[in-house]
């Protein structure tokens, strides 16, 4: 009987992830079983079980497949390498990337709908709860990284507020993405509108990023109006 290959792995494993894209996408998540997902692979569940712990990190995993294959991680994963020169240059560029062409449909697809649906659910089985909480927490630590880098290379002042300036971009981001799940069937001129006027979110919003200073008692912006401290 012939090895499988590394090759022949990931081939095994790519073709779950499409698998469970499409059924996850049919069923929901709560009524797809890995049988579901195995025979839509055309592999054997032991072939899933190799692979993922469970149905809860497939989820994730495709969570990650999807968020590479739309663009969304390599200008955070880039801004956050301790070598890139312009850190801040591609922070800004990965908070554009998710008013892409791609990102649009990424956020009209119905499989983020159910993700969106897992995460607000109170009765969610906790398992995958966790797990997306960790890819959120990954995310959180990339866009440190990031800032701490711009402050390195002094795009940002010494005394900027890491931490306060992590909410800020994942505010920014989070209210975009959230925005575009609930208002999927607009006509594609209001999806036009958004995708513009995020973009010139975007751009304020790391024009006044520099301006989050860590104060003596509390974070705030220094030089801006008191009404918006």
């Amino acid at each position: 009987m012939p090895r499988r290959t590394h090759e022949d792995a990931m081939r095994t494993k790519k073709k779950i992830l499409a698998a469970s894209l499409d059924v996850f996408s049919r069923q929901g998540y709560e009524k797809t079983s890995l049988t579901d997902i195995a025979r839509e692979a055309g592999v054997t569940r032991g072939a899933i079980y190799w692979h993922f712990e469970d149905k809860s990190e497939l989820l994730c995993e495709l969570c990650k497949e999807i968020a590479n294959d739309h663009g969304f991680a390599i200008n955070l994963m880039e801004a956050a390498d301790s070598k890139e020169l312009d850190p801040l240059g591609k922070l800004k560029q990965w908070a554009l990337s998710h008013a892409s062409d791609n990102a649009m449909q990424f956020f009209a697809s119905t499989i983020i709908t159910e993700i969106n649906n897992i995460i607000h659910k109170s009765d969610s089985d906790p398992r995958v709860a966790e797990r997306l909480d960790e890819l959120m927490e990954s995310r959180i630590f990339l866009i440190k990284e990031a800032l701490r880098n711009a402050i390195t290379h002094r795009q940002l002042p010494r005394d900027f507020d890491v931490d306060a300036g992590t909410m800020y971009l994942v505010i920014l981001v989070t209210g975009h993405s959230e925005i575009n799940i609930s208002f999927t069937n607009y006509r594609r001129s209001d999806v036009k509108t958004r995708i513009t006027l995020f973009k010139s979110i975007v751009e304020l919003a790391f024009k006044t990023l520099p301006l989050l200073r860590i104060g003596q008692d509390n974070t705030r912006f220094i030089g801006v109006d008191p009404y918006f401290s």
